[in-house]
């Protein structure tokens, strides 16, 4: 149901790791027969550097800014049908060297991020407490946090179960049932090696 975009930071190259999402994001668009058009706009800013980048901004006076190129793949992205899913995966592993690609990262993942662009980051609190980046500053990135590991099937729907939205008609004690029946399932799969 979701348009998935992953941001594998162990193998993206973190200088234009902010190229990259954009790239991503406009294939989906075109994929979606939505002509991207501010994106090879923003592509351009994102990628020059220094006085190449301030001279281009002196050359082109009288081209849209910056904020409004923005603005309008933000509304480009509204018109797809399915949400996009936007996966950062291994934050934490950055080495302390380029930790200012995680702020980059977290800012541009908040900018985009709306109800037509979900985000998911993966990663280990306590390594990113280390890289300089505790709960207080995750916070303003990140407004719900479920933890993978450690975590008991019951507590999980517990914790999901008002923000969900589940009908009333679903009780919490049918969910159990359910638990066992996918488990006793699971081990029958196994013991049998056949799938039932």
């Amino acid at each position: 149901e979701y348009e998935v975009i992953k941001i594998e930071t162990l193998t993206c190259n973190l200088d234009r790791i902010d190229v990259y999402l954009f790239e991503q994001l406009e294939k989906v668009l075109w994929n979606n027969r939505i002509y991207p058009r501010y994106s090879k706009q923003i592509q351009n800013l994102m990628s020059d550097k220094g006085i190449l980048k301030q001279l281009r901004s002196v050359a082109m006076k009288g081209t849209i800014s910056n904020v409004t190129a923005f603005h309008g793949l933000c509304s480009d992205i509204q018109k797809l049908d399915k949400p996009i899913l936007l996966v950062c995966e291994d934050i934490d592993r950055i080495s302390e060297n380029n930790a200012s690609q995680i702020a980059k990262v977290l800012d541009l993942c908040a900018k985009i991020a709306d109800k037509n662009v979900k985000v998911i980051y993966e990663y280990d609190q306590n390594r990113m407490t280390e890289l300089g980046f505790g709960i207080d500053y995750m916070e303003k990135y990140i407004p719900y946090t479920v933890n993978l590991t450690q975590i008991s099937f019951e507590s999980l729907v517990d914790a999901l179960w008002t923000e969900l939205e589940m009908p009333e008609f679903v009780k919490k004690d049918q969910v159990q049932n359910i638990k066992w029946k996918v488990a006793n399932h699971y081990q029958l799969q196994r013991l049998l090696g056949i799938d039932i």
